[in-house]
This record gives C-alpha cells, structure tokens and sequence, in this order.
C-alpha cells in the first residue's frame, strides 16, 4: 500500500468514526429525553447492522452449527 493510499484509508477511516460519534451523541440524547424508550433500528442509515444481525440470528437459529 502507497504511503498516499495509507493517508486516504486512515482520513476515511477518521471521517467514519467522527460521524459514528455524532450519530451516537444523538441518539443517546433522544433516549435521554423519554419520548421512547426503545425502538428498532434507522433502516435508512443501519443496513449494515440490520444484515449482520440476520446473519447472526441465521447462525444461532440453525442447529447445525451449534
């Protein structure tokens, strides 16, 4: 990996954890309010969350893998 393909991943990777925070801050901050008190996820923005959890629940719902 170029040293300019290092700087680009670890400036990426920065942005990501940055916006994760803020996304973070706020919901804690609307938990904190009591208008809900759970709630399921933001399909719009956690695809990602949503797919790796079917995947965990497919894994440990089929006996075969136990």
């Amino acid at each position: 990996m170029s040293e300019q393909a290092l700087r680009d991943y670890v400036e990426f990777s920065d942005l990501v954890q940055r916006e994760d925070i803020r996304l973070c801050e706020s919901v804690h901050r609307g938990m904190r309010s009591r208008v809900i008190d759970s709630g399921r996820l933001m399909l719009s923005r956690e695809r990602g969350v949503q797919h790796f959890q079917s995947l965990v629940y497919r894994f440990l719902s089929n006996p075969e893998n136990a």
